[in-house]
């Protein structure tokens, strides 16, 4: 009898103080198994008041609210189930960090206690999948938790590890199992909004000068790393970060300068950035989805699967951090695009900022300007300059439009190789 799996499984986690990662497993592959339904109405985001549930120790505390499918149970002597359709963990303090919270099939959380910015799922597409069963387990740190998901493409198990000082960091142990042979392309999918913002041009009557979670995604592969900024496209797009396997991704709010975004109720500047990083020794090729703004999330990043799931599942290791992102190895970092062009001709123009430890030093005549397009095109302009404003350097290049989809890349180099991220950006839109 369809159901029967839940019961057994909350029973048995009852009358225990802890839970096995084996037995949440189980049961997504008994889900698997079933015959795919459609996707499930997901209850609204904004669905009455929060009430306490349950407190944690270590002043960590759990609510709820709104009434839906969601069973959340705190593991313990008495353990207590509630049905609701959100859920979040916060710590102590004036203004308490949200440690993790749930909705549909989305996951986040929130170092300055504020309830929305980039989020994160199991597996993409994440349409219709939902959370079930959530079990909070510790009064002490780490907390634990397990969680079940289930949706027409198919199930999954998970279990984090949350671990909360300045930055909020989870091991996450997933097992994915598809209901059909490549109904599951992804995993690790982070989402996130853009609209508008320094790189390109606001829209007209637009109240704030940025409307922003994130400006850009960073992905990091065994030689390079890799700084895409973001954009709110006039069509769906899905370039490929890279053609080599990468270990690590984050969509990054680099842009903290309260100037920029002027909502004192949004507070774009302090969105937590999301950093995601696999255990090696595994490995995947990075997509990314930029749909045109419409709604909450337009933006979602995630690891392509290198095959189809088996029916054994397809089990995974890695690891989340939202907060503050520190820079990558000692290169010299992207922190600002411009993006324009010529009206006369229809070149293409772009200003690349610069800055860095690894540039703060360094004489200009030691440093090259690297440009590479792909397809091949004319580069009207490759020019580097000191910015003393920043104390980092600015390049300025400006290529020929051309009437098919070009990725372009720039970067700082020396004669002992890269000194700076790589900056990307692919062109879709001809002249």
């Amino acid at each position: 009898m369809r159901g029967m799996g839940f019961v057994i499984l909350f029973a048995a986690a009852a009358h225990a103080a802890a839970l096995h990662y084996a037995m949440v497993v189980g049961q997504a592959q008994a889900l698997a198994r079933e015959p795919r339904r459609p996707a499930a109405t997901l209850p609204a985001r904004a669905a009455g008041r929060w009430r306490l549930a349950g407190v944690l120790g270590d002043g960590c505390v759990l609510r709820v609210r709104g009434q839906g499918p969601l069973v959340v149970t705190r593991l313990g002597h008495h353990p207590q189930g509630v049905h609701c359709a959100q859920l979040r963990i916060t710590g102590a303090g004036p203004r308490p960090a949200v440690l993790w919270s749930a909705h549909g099939a989305f996951f986040a959380a929130h170092p300055s206690g504020e309830g929305t910015g980039t989020e994160a799922a199991l597996s993409w597409p994440a349409a219709g999948e939902r959370f079930t069963h959530v079990w909070v387990a510790g009064a002490s740190w780490p907390l634990r938790v397990y969680a079940l998901v289930d949706g027409p493409a198919g199930t999954a198990a998970a279990r984090f590890v949350i671990h909360a000082a300045s930055r909020i960091s989870m091991a996450v142990r997933v097992t994915l199992f598809a209901r059909a042979p490549g109904s599951i392309r992804g995993m690790g999918p982070l989402e996130s909004l853009y609209w508008y913002g320094v790189a390109n041009h606001v829209p007209a009557q637009a109240l704030y000068p940025a409307v922003h979670d994130a400006d850009g995604v960073l992905v990091k592969t065994a030689t390079a790393a890799i700084w895409q900024p973001l954009a709110d496209p006039h069509r769906l797009r899905r370039p490929l970060m890279t053609r080599h396997a990468a270990h690590a991704f984050g969509l990054l709010q680099r842009d903290r300068v309260s100037g920029r975004y002027e909502s004192l109720a949004a507070r774009y500047q302090d969105r937590a950035s999301v950093w995601a990083a696999l255990k090696v020794p595994q490995s995947a090729q990075i997509r990314l989805t930029e749909a045109p703004w419409c709604g909450p999330r337009n933006i979602v990043a995630y690891w392509r699967l290198p095959a189809r799931i088996g029916p054994h599942g397809l089990a995974v290791a890695y690891t989340l951090t939202f907060g503050r992102q520190r820079a990558v190895a000692r290169r010299a970092r992207v922190i600002a695009t411009l993006m324009g062009g010529d009206a006369r001709s229809g070149d293409l123009k772009y200003v690349i900022e610069y800055a860095g430890a690894a540039l703060a030093h360094v004489k200009l005549s030691a440093l090259r300007a690297g440009i590479a397009v792909y397809p091949h095109t004319r580069v009207v302009e490759d020019r580097l300059e000191r910015n003393p404003y920043t104390g980092g350097l600015r390049q300025v290049i400006q290529v020929v439009a051309a009437s098919r989809p070009m990725r372009v890349r720039a970067w700082l180099g020396s004669a002992r190789g890269a000194v700076s991220e790589i900056w990307q950006y692919w062109i879709f839109h001809p002249r």
